[in-house]
């Protein structure tokens, strides 16, 4: 699950020391189209390695020994959330100048990680161990101790989206040079080292993977799909009068590949996929679609804009809830029940949990 970008494309430098404190949150409870789509030619990866160097590139620590208490915080504008597999463990992003902020709880607490930077997206392993957290601009950060610590990673570029494998050892990310077209980038080892491929003239804003990390969609002026982790690549998705439905803004797999959900940014639409890509529906409401996530079987899934819209039949209808809002991202546990939101900073910039589907709402932080 990812973000669509936002206009935050010029960003300032900033320090490369750690801070780190424990911040405590409470919070009171809130609360139809055709098939179409036929695949493009595919667009083999080419090789380029970039690596963070000798020894996994740079380590610096963050948080502590368990940081200070400290009161809810104040309003951020969150970019990127991801949750672990049983929705306990959770990480944030924000920007510009922010931190990142981890979970064991559920999001009843929170410990601030990393370094004041223009975080963009973040990625976590099934159980919240292995996470990866991209720069708008700047480079990648991989923890193998849920956040305690980071180590620099790849090549700068405006990283847009993040995805892990379940178990951590695959990652992709998809960036862009400013404002220029990007490439798909993955690792096979933790994010160790990263190869370029992809079609590279395309302008990425989304990525999801299957659990084993072989199946992989890219979205962002095009739909794109890949069966070999990444080597090779397939161009499907909706057309309207034979021309490529363009401009999608996120998307998201079950956890076999076969259920993808993509979020069509200049058609106000979202278009569901239940036979890995081949086909596409149309479905949900006419809205400025940001994110969207869904249960690993791919039957539950939630969709933000405005509003916070949930699906229990893999997309095919949708009922709203919660109360209007620029929520800007969403994650969630496997089963579906777990489920963590963010806004910008508009109408508050917070984060919300909840545990009974996107039923009821939490503000957490």
């Amino acid at each position: 699950m990812t973000t669509r970008s936002c206009s935050l494309c010029v960003m300032l430098s900033v320090l490369f020391a750690m801070t780190g404190s424990a911040i405590s949150c409470g919070g009171a409870s809130g609360s139809g189209g055709g098939a179409g789509g036929s695949s493009g030619t595919g667009t083999g990866g080419s090789a380029g390695a970039v690596s963070g160097g000798s020894g996994g590139g740079s380590s610096f620590q963050s948080g502590g020994a368990g940081g200070t208490t400290a009161t809810p915080s104040t309003a951020r504008y969150w970019q990127a959330v991801a949750s672990s597999a049983d929705g306990r463990k959770l990480v944030a992003v924000a920007s510009p100048d922010e931190y990142i902020y981890t979970s064991a709880d559920s999001g009843a607490t929170w410990t601030q990680r990393g370094t004041l930077r223009s975080w963009s997206s973040v990625a976590s392993s099934a159980d919240g161990t292995k996470l990866v957290a991209g720069t708008l601009p700047g480079f990648l950060y991989t923890s193998t101790d849920s956040g305690a610590t980071w180590t620099q990673r790849g090549s700068s570029q405006d990283w847009k989206s993040l995805a892990s494998s379940a178990d951590g050892t695959k990652l992709v990310a998809v960036g862009s040079p400013g404002l220029a077209t990007g490439a798909i980038y993955t690792s096979q080892d933790s994010g160790v080292t990263w190869t370029q491929g992809g079609p590279s003239s395309q302008y990425w804003n989304g990525v999801a993977f299957s659990a084993d990390g072989t199946k992989l969609v890219a979205v962002g002026t095009g739909i794109y799909l890949s069966t070999d982790s990444g080597s090779t690549w397939t161009q499907v998705g909706p057309k309207k009068a034979d021309a490529w439905v363009t401009e999608w803004s996120d998307v998201t797999s079950s956890a076999d590949g076969s259920t993808l959900v993509a979020l069509a940014y200049n058609a106000y639409a979202i278009y569901v996929s239940n036979d890995a890509g081949t086909t596409w529906t149309q479905t949900g409401s006419s809205e400025n679609w940001e994110a969207v996530t869904s249960s690993g079987d791919g039957t539950k899934v939630v969709a933000v804009t405005k509003y916070i819209y949930t699906s229990s039949d893999s997309g095919a209808t949708w009922a709203s809830h919660g109360w209007q809002d620029s929520w800007r991202t969403v994650a969630s546990s496997t089963d579906g029940t777990k489920l963590i939101v963010g806004t910008g900073l508009g109408s508050g910039g917070y984060l919300y949990t909840s545990s009974d589907s996107g039923v009821t709402w939490v503000k957490r932080f």
